[in-house]
């Protein structure tokens, strides 16, 4: 999952009206994005969290339309015939071009509006029509790409954190602000546990079989890169 950005793909787009700057109000450094989602999963649906040596974790708030692809092949959504076949890829450009910013802000901030996009591989099939791929699951779209107007940025380097929205949309930086306020509230629940899994894999003669295998499909010109997985 990632949100969209400038002309390409990337991290996010900056979106706002021309001549306007986005909406930005500080809020305490410490705030949990995870505990706000976990506040109002439906207002705060997708969470990007920085692992490691990452800077930024964006919580997404209040999402708009979405533009959705699903397991049988159908788009819907803006810029879509509802429920027939469509080519998502096409229609999020159509829809990205009519919002796209006239000029990047200079908040410096990596996120101030644009969508949460979620590409499943099957969607490889519309930009390489030739593969057969399998049947996508039912259970998730093959891509979707939800519209944010506003959302909460945590920046790790400078120990700081920030409500963001695009111009005009103070409204939603008073319902984020309102919706930190009850957490703040809220009793500190208890910690909760990781669950006990049981984790099994295969022989490893089979995985060093397998790579003496692609090394000799490399020597003899038949590939020149493998990806090779084990199941846990």
């Amino acid at each position: 999952m990632q949100a969209l950005r400038g002309s390409g793909a990337g991290t996010s787009i900056r979106l706002q009206s021309r001549n306007m700057n986005p909406v930005i109000q500080p809020v305490r450094r410490d705030c949990d994005l995870v505990e706000l989602h976990r506040l109002d999963p439906v207002s705060y649906p997708g969470l990007l969290q920085s692992t490691a040596h990452g800077r930024y974790d964006i919580l997404f708030a209040y999402p708009g339309d979405s533009l959705v692809l699903d397991a049988r092949g159908r788009l819907q959504g803006p810029g879509s015939a509802p429920g027939t076949p469509g080519d998502f890829l096409a229609a999020l450009d159509r829809w990205w071009s009519g919002n796209q910013a006239a000029e990047p802000d200079s908040s410096g901030l990596p996120f101030t509006g644009g969508w949460f996009i979620y590409l499943g591989y099957e969607l490889a099939g519309q930009v390489e029509p030739c593969l057969r791929l399998p049947a996508a699951a039912p259970e998730l779209p093959v891509a979707m790409a939800t519209r944010f107007r506003s959302a909460v940025i945590r920046d790790r380097h400078r120990d700081a954190s920030w409500i963001v929205a695009e111009p005009g949309q103070q409204e939603l930086v008073r319902r984020i602000a309102a919706d930190l306020a009850r957490l703040e509230r809220q009793p500190a629940g208890p910690a909760s546990e990781n669950p006990m899994i049981a984790v099994s894999e295969a022989e490893p003669s089979l995985y060093t079989g397998a790579v003496a295998r692609i090394l000799d499909y490399i020597r003899e010109g038949d590939v020149f890169q493998v990806n090779l997985s084990r199941q846990w």
